[in-house]
């Protein structure tokens, strides 16, 4: 099923790849749970959970967080242990994704978005988003610097090289045109994994931490912040959430408790095809 702007499916269907996401969370449980892995639902899903117990009714997608060493041993177990019904999108797994962090999708599904038809990403099954968080440096100046490169910079040319997407001003668009011949996709990787791996000697002078795939700047905490987890109802089950879940929800989105207007509740994604397979029926 198509369309062209407009996501093309209703409430009954935004529901059932809500469930669909669910099922595959819970497959990211089970593997945590047997390899000692530590995760946390966060953004939207952390949300939801406090908020809803559950997916934020217009809510599309499905986010966890991972420090660093939890999201490279998840990466380096998941593909084998969970192959025979889901895939383990990375860089390294899939080249036509971008992203420096990890989608696992759900095989005989197709769920895509916008950016990723765009993009030519291969692999577009159901997913739930896995985003590492890094160290970062305990000066402020540093801080900012490593946001903008990482993120604004090298983050914000890929994004324009991918799909055109321009800066929140002007400014910001110009300069990723002026810069954008400068590097290739490849490039821009090459120097974000050096960067992700220049700040791990962070771990051990710094307690900051952030999310440097998107975001770098208003995600970063003290990794204390996240390092309670606790189980919290989720839909028909538990899954992980920070023990400070209030302090991160408040300065993600200030008074989260409050719902939005109603002409602000919609999906934030443009999904232009999906098929949930075998799993239409899932329950």
């Amino acid at each position: 099923m198509d369309s062209s702007n407009e996501m093309a499916f209703g409430l009954k269907e935004l529901r059932q790849a809500q469930k669909i996401m669910l099922y595959i969370m819970k497959a990211i449980h089970r593997l945590c749970e047997k390899h000692h892995i530590r995760y946390w639902l966060d953004y939207g899903t952390l949300l939801g959970a406090i908020r809803h117990d559950g997916f934020i009714p217009w809510d599309d997608d499905m986010d966890i967080c991972m420090m660093r060493e939890d999201f490279d041993r998840f990466c380096a177990i998941a593909p084998e242990a969970l192959k025979d019904e889901f895939f383990l999108q990375t860089p390294a797994s899939d080249p036509t994704f971008l992203g420096m962090f990890a989608k696992l999708r759900l095989k005989g599904t197709i769920w895509l978005e916008r950016t990723a038809e765009i993009a030519k990403v291969a692999n577009v099954g159901l997913f739930v988003d896995i985003f590492p968080m890094d160290a970062m440096p305990k000066g402020k100046l540093s801080q900012r610097w490593t946001a903008f490169f990482y993120d604004q910079m090298l983050n914000g040319i890929k994004d324009y090289k991918s799909f055109g997407k321009a800066g929140k001003t002007f400014g910001k668009t110009l300069l990723k045109r002026m810069l954008s011949p400068f590097f290739s996709i490849s490039r821009i990787q090459r120097l974000q994994q050096q960067k992700i791996q220049s700040l791990q000697a962070y771990q051990a002078t710094s307690p900051y931490i952030s999310k440097l795939c998107m975001d770098c700047k208003r995600d970063i905490c003290e990794r204390q912040l996240l390092e309670e987890l606790v189980l919290h109802r989720f839909e028909d089950t538990e899954f992980f959430i920070p023990a400070r879940y209030d302090e991160r929800l408040r300065s993600l989105f200030g008074d989260y408790m409050q719902l939005p207007p109603e002409d602000k509740r919609y999906n934030k994604h443009v999904v232009v095809q999906y098929d949930f397979g075998k799993y239409a029926s899932l329950e």
